[in-house]
């Protein structure tokens, strides 16, 4: 069974709106730089890896929208397996824990996906048009964005791809965290508009929160991009525990709706 959800959530319509979707936040801020470096009109490259990448990530609204991007893949399918009464035939053949436990995990692998994706295929055109940043550019006084902040050991590792690659990897976990969130709220009111744009809500509501009371590194909007957060041990803590919470009420709401 949770090959078969995964499979259904990953070529989805859905996928294919969230890698469009958070690939044009992301590359808006640089769209027309990349689009004068493919018509030549600069001699060197853009930047280097890693300010290319920071600035997609600061400058656009790919940050603010990932709870959307999250839950595209999966949360409409559940709503209307709940809606329909569909899932009464699977658990008859598969039993209420398993039903219950393939939509978890495959809802939050797809939604890592959809978070991530974007990011890789930014990634993947960076490799195109920047260049590594090295120890050369830090002594002329170019200092990249992630300096004195818990990832800036990582900065000159393979050319600035390494601290890439972690920020790829929170945005998996982010993704996966916040699908989760959308699965339990839609598990509690099996709306899918509900399901699209509660976590959204949710998210936004948190960081405006945190910011009135001055609290920004436990917005949840910095669990990309960590420039303020003071450790990875941190940022773990911080999603293991909301993952918990999200798991915990999806457990709860599916229950009570599979017994009904």
């Amino acid at each position: 069974m949770l090959k078969q959800d995964l499979k259904r959530s990953v070529f989805s319509v859905g996928m294919l709106l969230s890698l469009l979707i958070g690939f044009a936040l992301l590359i808006e801020p640089e769209f027309m730089a990349v689009v004068s470096f493919a018509g030549g009109a600069y001699t060197g490259k853009i930047s280097n890896y890693i300010n290319f990448i920071f600035t997609s990530l600061a400058l656009g609204g790919y940050l603010i929208f990932t709870p959307l991007i999250s839950v595209l893949p999966s949360v409409i399918h559940f709503c209307d397996e709940l809606n329909t009464g569909y899932y009464r035939f699977v658990i008859l053949r598969k039993g209420r824990a398993s039903f219950i436990f393939s939509r978890w995990l495959s809802n939050a692998i797809a939604s890592g996906i959809a978070t991530a994706g974007p990011l890789v295929l930014l990634t993947a055109i960076s490799l195109i048009c920047c260049e590594p940043y090295t120890q050369q550019m830090m002594e002329d006084g170019i200092f990249s964005p992630l300096h004195n902040t818990i990832l800036a050991p990582f900065e000159l590792t393979w050319g600035g791809l390494f601290p890439v690659a972690i920020i790829i990897l929170l945005a998996f976990v982010f993704g996966a965290v916040w699908g989760t969130v959308g699965l339990a709220l839609s598990s509690l009111i099996p709306n899918r508009y509900i399901g699209l744009c509660a976590p959204f809500i949710v998210f936004f509501f948190l960081h405006l929160l945190c910011s009135f009371l001055r609290l920004e590194r436990f917005s949840p909007v910095n669990m990309i991009l960590p420039d303020i957060l003071p450790s990875f041990l941190f940022l773990g803590i911080y999603q293991l525990l909301l993952m918990a919470i999200a798991t915990t009420v999806f457990c709860f709401g599916a229950q009570r709706r599979l017994t009904t």
